[in-house]
Order: structure tokens, then C-alpha cells, then sequence
């Protein structure tokens, strides 16, 4: 069981950085239209990812209650971790992510930048202006 929590913590860190690419590539000659659908919708299937992120990441200043967003009023509460048949459930107060969902949206996200990306970046190998420049990682 202890694994099981530990691959959904370092889940919700692994999608996170996803999320963070699939947004960084929108500001690219990668922008397209399709891919920026598919962004949203993955967006969309996990609202509360960065939320529930910066919560694990900086969970001493949240059980402390001086997390940014308790900063801002947000009540203090519990982070918790269920398991189910399909996967894991995180949750923090209002935030939910299931994993089963987000591990296939996910999925569905990375076949469309394979598919709208690769044939458009693999006509510059070397970097150029159709090169994703990754400001301030």
C-alpha cells in the first residue's frame, strides 16, 4: 500500500511537469490549433492539479497553515490519499485528483503533441525560431 501512495505523490509531481510542457509549447510554432484543444481538455479533467501540487511540495508550510493559498484565506486541511480498484484518489479540502482519470488524460495529451508536434519540430532539428525556448524553468 505504501507504494501505491508514493507512486500517486510523485504522480501528481510527474503530471505537473507535463501540464507545465504541454503550456510552455502553446507559446510556440507548436501552437496549434489542435493541440491547444487537447491542452484544455486535459486542463480540464484536472482542475485542481497545480493546486494539489504546490500542496505536496510545500506541505510543512500548509500543516503549519502559512501556505500561499491559506495566506489568502484558504482554511487549513488534511492532504489525503485513498486507493481504489483503479488507482489512487488525492485530495486536499475542495481539491480532488483521481489518478486513473488523469493517467488517461495524460495519455490522450502526449499521442496529440506526438502527432501535432513531432512533424513540425522534426523540420528543425538543430533549434531555431520553431524551438520551444523553456523561459525561466
Amino acid at each position: 500500500m505504501l507504494q501505491r501512495l508514493s507512486d500517486a505523490d510523485f504522480l501528481v509531481i510527474a503530471l505537473a511537469r507535463f501540464q507545465r510542457l504541454a503550456e510552455w509549447a502553446l507559446d510556440g510554432a507548436f501552437a496549434t490549433p489542435s493541440l491547444r484543444a487537447h491542452v484544455n481538455k486535459f486542463k480540464s479533467t484536472v482542475p485542481h492539479l497545480t493546486d494539489l501540487r504546490d500542496t505536496q511540495e510545500h506541505f510543512d508550510d500548509y500543516w503549519s497553515n502559512v501556505g500561499k493559498r491559506q495566506k489568502k484565506g484558504e482554511p487549513q486541511s488534511g492532504l489525503g490519499y485513498g486507493l481504489n480498484p483503479t488507482g489512487a484518489v488525492v485530495t486536499y479540502g475542495g481539491f480532488t485528483l483521481i489518478t486513473a482519470d488523469a493517467v488517461a488524460a495524460a495519455q490522450e495529451l502526449h499521442r496529440a503533441i506526438r502527432r501535432d508536434v513531432d512533424p513540425i519540430a522534426c523540420q528543425d532539428a538543430h533549434g531555431g525560431t520553431e524551438t520551444v525556448i523553456i523561459r525561466n524553468p
